[in-house]
């Protein structure tokens, strides 16, 4: 009872602080806007997916994401 009554907290704190996002956060995101609603694949094997292209990515494509969190991230 103390666990739930401790999350309900968090959540309803609207000042507090937020997590800075990250590159594949910006990187998962576009790809899950690019998905679609009903794409018939899983989302276990989705994000499987999306992590695989991640790591096969370039630095230098990867900065391209990394670069828009740094700005998402001084705007919030």
């Amino acid at each position: 009872k103390k666990r739930a009554l401790r999350r309900k907290q968090r959540r309803s704190d609207p000042n507090r602080r937020l997590k800075p996002l990250t590159g594949y956060n910006m990187y998962v995101k576009k790809k899950i806007s690019e998905r679609g609603e009903n794409d018939g694949e899983r989302i276990t094997e989705f994000m499987k997916s999306i992590a695989s292209s991640w790591t096969a990515m370039s630095e230098d494509a990867k900065q391209v994401y990394r670069d828009q969190a740094i700005e998402v991230n001084r705007n919030r």
